[in-house]
């Protein structure tokens, strides 16, 4: 006696023929046959993550907790701190520092000022020498200062006395060459403005 199928049940059984010979095919592929061998391979090692991740999951409330009281804590012991106390206290100091050294930064990384610190001689060795002992020289000059803030301030006569000094002398000569070149600068910059003025 033969079984009469109904058109839903037909439909199904075609639905499942497709998705069985989909399976036949893919299983078929080398890739696929490749990649369930390493599962395979790895089953041990996959069924160890699947315990970890179902750990954590089971216990994720308690994990969560516990990191953030130990945050919690971490930021509480910093902040107590005499150091934490001037870091926090500098925060917005800093913050407002970084937000204008950004312009600064993206001037500095243009490349035609990189080009022109190379060409103007701000790295040549005797410059960084000269630098250093001017540096020296103002720390010197700072703690003299120091030493002489609770004196009256010399008079100008007193002043124009100590440029008897032979090595007054020479710092006002070698300062008055700085101004002399700064000068020229500023008056072949203007000069070359106007000339493009000129020609525009």
């Amino acid at each position: 006696m033969s079984t009469v199928l109904s058109p839903d049940d037909a439909k199904m059984i075609t639905g499942a023929d497709i998705e069985a010979e989909r399976l036949r095919q893919r299983l078929g592929d080398p890739e696929t046959v490749a990649a369930l061998n390493h599962l395979l391979d790895n089953a041990e090692l996959v069924a160890g993550l699947l315990d970890v991740v179902g750990g954590f999951f089971a216990h994720s409330d308690n994990i969560v907790e516990n990191v953030a009281t130990s945050y919690h804590e971490a930021v509480a012991m910093v902040t107590e701190s005499p150091v934490g106390k001037r870091a926090v206290a500098a925060g917005p100091a800093l913050l407002k520092v970084a937000d204008q050294a950004i312009p600064v930064l993206e001037h500095v990384a243009d490349a035609d000022l990189v080009e022109k610190i190379g060409s103007s001689g701000l790295l040549d060795p005797a410059l960084l020498d000269l630098l250093t002992r001017l540096a020296g020289g103002v720390s010197r000059a700072t703690e003299q200062a120091q030493a002489e803030a609770e004196q009256k301030p010399p008079s100008i006569i007193a002043i124009s006395g100590m440029t008897r000094d032979p090595d007054v002398r020479r710092g006002l000569a070698f300062a008055l060459r700085i101004v002399k070149e700064l000068g020229r600068s500023l008056r072949e910059e203007g000069e070359a403005t106007a000339t493009e003025g000129e020609q525009a």
